[in-house]
């Protein structure tokens, strides 16, 4: 989309072709096809715009329950934070008196934080500040939204003293994802200058993010996931800073958080199995989880928990062991035909195992289901025969 597009597409025949198109692809009517019978009643400019926002707003559904109401790019989309996420952060902003979003983009975020105060969006890019602007006032939101362009590095107002500030730089280049913090558009470094005027500062980081880089920032780091995927990860300073590090946990919406890991014993294998969530893992809370529903480590090196009972946590998936087997392609491949197995879930961690290649040479031809956990106990390589649990 460009700038010009957006007087079209929001007068009423722009309105019409954006429902058009959607509708047409919802018959199954392929994109291009769809676009050259719009073409015919609205120009090839209308038309190519409206399909592409009838594209875009179809992906939207994956992240956005109001996905039909948005103005969209393509950039923005696949940066915008999913609205259960942004909805999770923005709920720490309650309380204060404005917030900044630093780096909007297309307003995934800021609708969020309006919802907790009044909000000022900003972003380097034009169309993105103008597409924020437009959905804030499409959705209708509780507190007002304004957003205009501007260089973060030249912010061209100071923030109230309890203001907060989100700041969401860019992770990608040229299509590739940027790792280090200081390589991210804008750096990272920014938020020092930031915390002398409000003391309330978060900055989204990518999940991979170094701990090496963020250590000197006295921060509290929040590890985010939905739905059993690693979604974000945030750095909370200044007045928002809590324990350091905190693993949460959507849409259950449970948090785990500690400065330090406790001692854990390393033992056998038990009646049951714990896998931590990803967000548990990447904030190294796996002995915290352990200690919390009274289980154990199975190897130091491996975040597998064991335990005699079984405890219900949204911080994990829950397996009772039906069976243990001295991992071997043969033994795995004699206990899973015994039991007449023909669909296998294979769960690998600390084995260096292509699950799909070993599915494909374990031959199985039964008529049944389960599950495999392929890990190591005390260093020694197991396959574990296991029952999901249900609730957590």
């Amino acid at each position: 989309m460009r700038l010009d597009d957006l007087g079209p597409l929001l007068s009423p025949q722009g309105e019409r072709a954006m429902g058009e198109a959607g509708a047409l692809l919802a018959e199954g009517v392929a994109a291009h096809t769809a676009v050259e019978r719009l073409r015919r009643r609205y120009g090839p400019q209308l038309a190519r715009a409206a399909m592409e926002q009838a594209v875009l707003r179809r992906r939207a559904r994956a992240k956005f329950s109001f996905a039909d109401s948005l103005l969209l790019t393509r950039q923005g989309l696949e940066q915008a934070s999913a609205e259960a996420v942004a909805r999770h952060r923005a709920r720490r902003f309650a309380g204060r008196p404005l917030i900044l979003d630093i780096c909007c983009g297309i307003g995934g975020d800021s609708l969020a934080l309006a919802a907790q105060a009044p909000t000022l969006a900003l972003d380097l890019n034009p169309l993105h500040a103008a597409l924020c602007a437009l959905n804030g006032r499409h959705l209708g939101l509780a507190h007002p939204l304004r957003a205009a362009a501007a260089d973060a590095h030249h912010l061209p107002l100071r923030p109230p003293p309890l203001a907060g500030l989100f700041f969401d730089p860019a992770r990608r280049r040229d299509g590739r994802r940027i790792h280090s913090v200081a390589r991210y558009r804008p750096p990272l470094a920014l938020v020092k200058g930031w915390l002398a005027h409000t003391p309330y500062v978060c900055a989204k980081v990518s999940p991979a993010v170094a701990w090496d880089e963020i250590q000197g920032l006295n921060c509290e780091v929040e590890f985010v996931s939905l739905g059993g995927e690693l979604r974000e990860a945030c750095l909370w300073l200044g007045a928002f800073k809590g324990p350091e590090r905190r693993a949460t946990v959507l849409p259950a919406d449970e948090s785990l958080a500690a400065d330090a890991e406790p001692e854990i014993p390393v033992g056998q294998i038990a009646e049951y199995l714990y896998l931590p969530d990803p967000a548990v893992m990447r904030a190294r809370l796996v002995r915290n989880l352990a200690a919390r529903i009274g289980a154990w480590m199975l190897d130091p090196r491996l975040a597998f928990l064991a335990a005699d009972q079984s405890r219900a946590t949204p911080f994990a998936r829950r397996f009772r062991v039906l069976e243990a087997i001295p991992f071997g392609l043969k033994a795995l491949r004699r206990a899973l035909r015994a039991r007449r197995v023909g669909r296998l879930t294979l769960i690998a961690r600390g084995m260096g195992v292509d699950v799909q290649d070993l599915t494909r040479r374990l031959r199985l031809g039964g008529e049944l289901e389960a599950t495999v956990i392929l890990t190591r106990v005390q260093g020694r390589p197991l396959a574990l025969l296991v029952e999901p649990e249900e609730g957590g």
